[in-house]
Parts: C-alpha cells; sequence; structure tokens
C-alpha cells in the first residue's frame, strides 16, 4: 500500500471509530466485544482499503462490522442477551467525548438493556438507522433486505423499546 493511501486509513479510522465503537456496543451490549469488534473491523477494511477507499468505506466497514457481530451469534446458533450489564462503565463516555451534560448514564444502560430484547433484525435496524445515523437506503443494502423492510423493523423495533422503557428511563426487561 502506498503511504498516501496509509494516511488516508488513519485518517478514516480516527474519524470513523467514535461511531463504530458506539454501533458495536449497540449490536453486543458489550464494551470489550464492542472494542474487538471494531479492531477486527479496521483491520479487515484496511485489507481492502486500495479498492474500496474512495467509495463510501464508513458504510462498507459498518457492514464488515455488523457481519462480524452477526456471525457470531450465528456461531452460538442462537443470541446471547446480555444478563448484566455492568453500571460502573459507561462506554458512551469513551466513543463519544462531546455527550451532554445533561445525558444520564443510567438511561443509556436501560437503553442497552432494552436493545437487547428486541430480536436481531429489529435491533439491527434500530441501531443502523437511528445510531449510527445510515439512511434508509443504506440499512437496506446494508442488510440485505428492502427499504419497506427497513421501515416496518424500524418502527416494530422502535415501537417495542418505548414499551420496555417506562417514561422515568427504566427499563421493564423480562
Amino acid at each position: 500500500m502506498k503511504p498516501s493511501e496509509e494516511a488516508a486509513f488513519e485518517q478514516f479510522a480516527a474519524h470513523a471509530m467514535p461511531r463504530l465503537l458506539r454501533t458495536a456496543w449497540l449490536l453486543t451490549g458489550d464494551p470489550t466485544r464492542a472494542e474487538d469488534v471494531v479492531q477486527e473491523s479496521l483491520v479487515r477494511m484496511f485489507g481492502v482499503w486500495p479498492r474500496v477507499g474512495h467509495d463510501e468505506p464508513e458504510a462498507y466497514c459498518h457492514r464488515i462490522l455488523r457481519n462480524l457481530v452477526v456471525s457470531t451469534w450465528r456461531k452460538d446458533r442462537r443470541l446471547v442477551l446480555v444478563d448484566h450489564v455492568r453500571d460502573d462503565v459507561d462506554p458512551r463516555s469513551q466513543v463519544d467525548p462531546g455527550r451532554r451534560a445533561t445525558d444520564d448514564a443510567g438511561t443509556r444502560l436501560d437503553l442497552v438493556r432494552a436493545l437487547q430484547e428486541l430480536p436481531a433484525r429489529e435491533r439491527e435496524v434500530v441501531v443502523l438507522r437511528h445510531y449510527a445515523d445510515l439512511s434508509e437506503r443504506a440499512v437496506a443494502e446494508l442488510l440485505g433486505v428492502s427499504i419497506g423492510t427497513v421501515k416496518s423493523s424500524a418502527s416494530r423495533g422502535l415501537e417495542r423499546l418505548r414499551a420496555l422503557i417506562s417514561d422515568k428511563g427504566e427499563a421493564h426487561v423480562q
């Protein structure tokens, strides 16, 4: 790889890292696993950088990340829900240093717990659409589904999240 391509990749990785970490954390519910998945995604992205570096690299890297998470789900033959999210760790503080001072860490942890209750497809759509801030078209392409499926999965996922999280921000995890 040329030095200019390596420099471009380093810039990309520094820029994309916070969003990738946030997406991975919300998909996995585990900050340590999220860091591992992001690192592996960036390693794989580095290998294909000369080919895809100029054509929406962040979307491509999100696809790698999502595929890594889903492949671990498939290996387990079932999705293992996070039973306990450590209360002493606030992963968002590591990946989103510009957050508002009024953000409540407990509310964020409740959201992660509630996300773990969603079916895998709804969780993927909600996280990619609303937290990774991808367009409906980008999410549809990433997941290999129609835009209508993205819309309906997002709607059902958000409705279920509202039911799981009360007005006080407490999760009703079953």
